[in-house]
């Protein structure tokens, strides 16, 4: 299915990869089905993209207790 997602203020296409698909694997497929011809393109702000929410990569982590985390 596909959906929307709409830019920000100063973000990238690399950023709205992320946010979408979880991965910057299908930057170029977020590129080429939103007629994008240079991933360093910067979109206005607003600006609307469509990405293939069956292609989305989850990479929820929960359960894992990082070595980082705060811990009282």
């Amino acid at each position: 299915m596909l959906l929307e997602i709409k830019s920000l203020s100063g973000q990238t296409m690399y950023d709205l990869c992320l946010m979408s698909y979880g991965t910057l694997d299908l930057l170029l497929k977020l590129c080429t089905d939103n007629n994008v011809d240079n991933v360093n393109y910067i979109p206005g702000t607003g600006q609307t993209f469509i990405y293939d929410s069956e292609l989305v990569v989850n990479q929820q982590i929960s359960g894992i207790v990082m070595a980082t985390e705060y811990q009282s």
